[in-house]
Parts: C-alpha cells; sequence; structure tokens
C-alpha cells in the first residue's frame, strides 16, 4: 500500500496530462508483452506485435521484467516525437544510467549486456536505441491513433466527472486499484508500505492506453505524476453496426474524417450533395462527434475524441492483422524469431520473453 497525502493547495493543483506520453506507453508496452494477462490493446495486439518482433528488440524487455522499480530514463516525460524521445534514452548522462540500473539490479536480474549499459558504452547505448525503435515501429506506431483515440476520450470523460463532481469524484473513480480517503489518496499494490507527502507540488494525471495498472513517477521540482489505465468501453467498429447507429451517410461522414476534410471533399466521397452533406455533419457536430472550422475558404470537419474512439473501437482497427500460422500466447511465454545482433557472428540474444511476475513500479 502506497498513500499520497495531499494538502489543499495540492488539491487546487491537480491536472490531467493533455495527450499520450509516448515514451511512457512504449515502457508499458514492454512490460504487458512479458505478462500472460489480457490488458492494453488486447491479445489481437499481443499476438499481431510478437509475430513481428525481432530479436534486436531484446534490449528493453531485459530491463522491463518486472513492475516493482521501473527506470525513469527509459519512459522521459513530455515528448511528443518518438524519435526525439528515444534519441534523449540514447544521451542519458552515465551517472542516471549507474544509478538506475543498480537500483533495478536488486529488484530483478540482469543480463552482462547491461554492465556496458550503465558505463555509458557506446554499443550498449545503440542496441537499446534499435531495441526502442523497432518496438516503437511494431508495438505503437501502428496503433497510435487508437491510443491517442482512448487517451482523449478519457480525458474528455475525466474532465466531466470533475465538473459534475468534484475532485472527490476525480480521485475517487480513477481506477479500482485506487482509494480516495480525503486527504489520502491509496494505491493498493505490491510494493512495501509507503507514504508520500505532496506537500503542495501537486498531481498531474495521465492517462494510458497500455498501463496494467497505475504507477507514480515522481520528479524533482514536478507534480508527482500519477498514470493510470484508462477505461475502454467498447463500441460499433464495423460499418453495419455503425450505420445501424448513425445511418449509413453519417457513418460514411465519419469514417471519411479519420482524416480532416472540407465539406466539398466529404462530398465528393460520400457521393451525397453538398446542402445533403452540410446537414449530416451539422447532426454529427451537435453530438460531439466532429468539430468544423473554416480555414480561408473551406469549411474543414475532423473527428472529436469522442468521434475518434467510436470509429475506432477495436484494439487492431488501424494495426496490422495478425498473419495467418502467428505465435500463440501460451503459458505467459512467447517467440520471437532469432537472428545475430551484428554480421560479426556474435552469438543472438535470447529469442524468449519469459512471463514477469508482479507488478511495475507502482510507485516507484
Amino acid at each position: 500500500m502506497v498513500a499520497l497525502h495531499f494538502t489543499a493547495d495540492d488539491l487546487r493543483r491537480i491536472t490531467i496530462a493533455p495527450r499520450a506520453e509516448p515514451m511512457a506507453e512504449l515502457a508499458f508496452s514492454a512490460m504487458v508483452l512479458q505478462t500472460p494477462e489480457t490488458r492494453g490493446l488486447g491479445q489481437d495486439w499481443k499476438r499481431a506485435v510478437t509475430a513481428r518482433l525481432q530479436a534486436d528488440a531484446m534490449p528493453i524487455f531485459d530491463l522491463t521484467q518486472q513492475f516493482k522499480y521501473f527506470p525513469d530514463f527509459l519512459s522521459p516525460l513530455g515528448v511528443t516525437d518518438p524519435a526525439t524521445g528515444i534519441d534523449t534514452v540514447f544521451e542519458t548522462p552515465v551517472t542516471e544510467l549507474e544509478s538506475q540500473l543498480t537500483m533495478l539490479k536488486k529488484v530483478q536480474r540482469l543480463p552482462p549486456w547491461t554492465r556496458e549499459l550503465a558505463a555509458g558504452q557506446p554499443r550498449a547505448r545503440n542496441e537499446l536505441r534499435t531495441a526502442l525503435r523497432q518496438l516503437y515501429r511494431v508495438a505503437l506506431e501502428p496503433y497510435w491513433e487508437t491510443i491517442t483515440a482512448r487517451v482523449l476520450t478519457d480525458r474528455v470523460a475525466r474532465g466531466q466527472v470533475l465538473l459534475d463532481g468534484g475532485v472527490d469524484a476525480l480521485l475517487a473513480t480513477l481506477h479500482p486499484t485506487l482509494r480516495w480517503r480525503s486527504p489520502i489518496l491509496e494505491c493498493v499494490s505490491t510494493v512495501p508500505g509507503r507514504r508520500i507527502n505532496l506537500r503542495g507540488r501537486g498531481l498531474l494525471l495521465i492517462p494510458s492506453a497500455l498501463a496494467p495498472r497505475p504507477a507514480c513517477a515522481v520528479i524533482p521540482g514536478k507534480p508527482l505524476c500519477l498514470f493510470y489505465p484508462v477505461r475502454v468501453t467498447e463500441r460499433p467498429s464495423d460499418g453495419a453496426a455503425l450505420a445501424a447507429l448513425l445511418g449509413a451517410t453519417r457513418a460514411a461522414v465519419l469514417q471519411e474524417l479519420h482524416r480532416p476534410s472540407s465539406t466539398t471533399q466529404l462530398a465528393d466521397r460520400v457521393f451525397v450533395s453538398l446542402p445533403s452533406i452540410s446537414q449530416h455533419t451539422a447532426v454529427l457536430r451537435r453530438a460531439g462527434l466532429i468539430t468544423t472550422q473554416r480555414v480561408g475558404p473551406a469549411v474543414m470537419h475532423s473527428l472529436t475524441p469522442l468521434g475518434a474512439q467510436l470509429i475506432h473501437a477495436g484494439p487492431l482497427e488501424n494495426g496490422p492483422a495478425v498473419p495467418a500460422g502467428g505465435p500463440e500466447q501460451a503459458s505467459g511465454v512467447f517467440s520471437i524469431p532469432a537472428q545475430p545482433r551484428n554480421p560479426s557472428g556474435e552469438r543472438p540474444r535470447t529469442a524468449t520473453i519469459e512471463h514477469a511476475r508482479g507488478s511495475r513500479a507502482e510507485v516507484e
């Protein structure tokens, strides 16, 4: 049990992150892929990702085998571009690498190559950067639109809870493992009992599509960061179900707005007249599914988070299909096609990710 103690100033300084944190989601994906449970984006996502991962991705899994302690250098916050975030990890100062890997070694076994990483050796840094890039390309990039839609939808929902019920309602409904007993937020976890006094620094709530359970990050001089899993309510995602809900034409308009479009563009794609498309967009706008704004002579329409969630309900809606004969998840172990680490013929890193037990650094 970890207890977060709030002051009146802390309660006034609670904010919700404006977007998903790509590097944190990347780290969470590595953790979730090592568990047998269906978490994150679901079992289909796990099968598709594990079918495509190569052995070069293994270094990140070496560092994320459990949830009790997680090295902060792997998930720099406030980074909107994953390429920049991965470069930030690559450039982590040696002092941080050494101290955080020393902490990690206390809760899990580390393979020999991590000694080179702790010393800041270029080869180890490059291996980790390669692993992060591959994991992002396979596990996050094809699904980023779905991840973003889920996070933004949750943010809107939390804002409404705050407006309707105040801070008490917001903190009391975050997650089943979080208990709000003013002025203390209790986090049920496997981490030994710990008290964290916020002392006026506030709290940044960060919704996550891939976090398996709530987790905290303590950053000096910054608000305490609390990641929590978003709630996913499955919605109709196939064309027939969407058409039954909205009508065929409005469903087509909504699906065409996976990219912002003008009224004229929509009319051409859906094969209806301009007056008709204007009526349909007006209905969708009043329902909170799209937004409309004038850009020069054109009127542009785009999806709201609610609209995006409506058409991207399935975890694989924007991702590749699972190849025939792809590996099945079994007993928390899956295989990855083995290949040499480099052309020099060095031994390949193990191509199996074993079932990780416990829970992520729920609170540092």
